[in-house]
């Protein structure tokens, strides 16, 4: 369930860390399952960020609105007229300046920087990846990430931690890939997993239904790293590992819904949902009809 805080997006003056947005700016903070990004939804009027620096990645996503966003950085100066869609990425050590002028609504994403290094080093070993500034620019890709992070967040991450692990994974290829001053490839796999390893990964996540598990729990069982592992599982399977984990958890509610007579808001919580009403989002979103209609049927 989504918890309404002060906002925790932060940004450095004078070696002190502060709040970047002020206290009537009050964002929707859900309950992290990726401790290693932060996102806040917040409401802008006019508002000026004094001089600052970030010491993670710093990305905005426009929701509505078109306001006039005024920059300063490294004796530069700019005015971008911002519509929806419109995304903003700020590397880490960036020292800048903002002013906001007009009504908008933006989800505001904190992304540590170590976590997108380790990445990387995984990715291309060799690759010493420089990120750039960017005050304006579109990327459709990277705004649908951001976009579901924005909205799992806000409800709380009913798809659990393994979905969350791989909306970052997905994230940090896209600012590799698309955002560096050298693009960054993914190599080649190298080896394989073998059957008997997947065999063993799949049954970890069919007797884990119940359980919230991370992708670094899964990919331990086949003793690989979670991007390599994430990687062969899509190429042995044709899909990711959280849409394998969805497809057996609908499947067993389906045989709870058909020969039991339990209440569906139990079926939820053996199926891995934090509520009945998550519950029937997924399942409905998959059969066409919400669970209760289903089992009548």
């Amino acid at each position: 369930m989504a918890l309404v805080n002060p906002s925790r997006i932060s940004g450095l003056r004078e070696g002190r860390e502060f709040s970047l947005y002020p206290p009537s700016h009050i964002p929707v903070v859900a309950e992290n399952c990726c401790p290693s990004i932060i996102s806040e939804t917040h409401r802008f009027q006019d508002w000026e960020v004094p001089e600052h620096e970030h010491a993670d990645f710093c990305l905005h996503l426009q929701k509505s609105g078109r306001p006039s966003h005024e920059w300063w950085w490294e004796r530069k100066h700019g005015i971008e007229n911002r519509s929806a869609g419109s995304l903003v990425l700020l590397p880490p050590g960036t020292r800048d300046r903002v002013r906001w002028m007009g009504p908008s609504d933006s989800v505001i994403f904190s992304v540590e920087a170590k976590v997108v290094h380790e990445f990387a080093a995984e990715m291309a070993p060799s690759a010493r990846p420089t990120f750039l500034t960017r005050w304006h620019f579109r990327d459709e890709s990277l705004r649908t990430v951001l976009a579901e992070l924005g909205r799992e967040s806000s409800e709380g991450w009913p798809l659990g931690t393994l979905y969350a692990d791989l909306l970052g994974m997905s994230l940090a290829s896209l600012m590799l890939r698309r955002h560096t001053s050298t693009p960054v490839s993914l190599l080649p796999v190298r080896g394989g997993m073998s059957f008997s390893a997947l065999k063993s990964c799949m049954e970890f996540m069919t007797e884990n239904l119940h359980r919230d598990i991370s992708l670094n729990q899964v990919a331990s069982v086949a003793g690989l790293s979670t991007f390599h592992f994430a990687r062969l599982f899509r190429n042995m399977t044709g899909q990711t590992p959280h849409r394998y984990r969805m497809d057996q958890r609908i499947r067993r509610a389906k045989q709870l819904l058909k020969f039991t007579s339990r209440p569906i808001s139990d079926i939820a919580v053996d199926v891995g949902y934090k509520s009945s009403a998550h519950f029937t989002y997924s399942f409905r979103s998959r059969e066409g009809v919400a669970p209760g209609v289903w089992r009548q049927s």
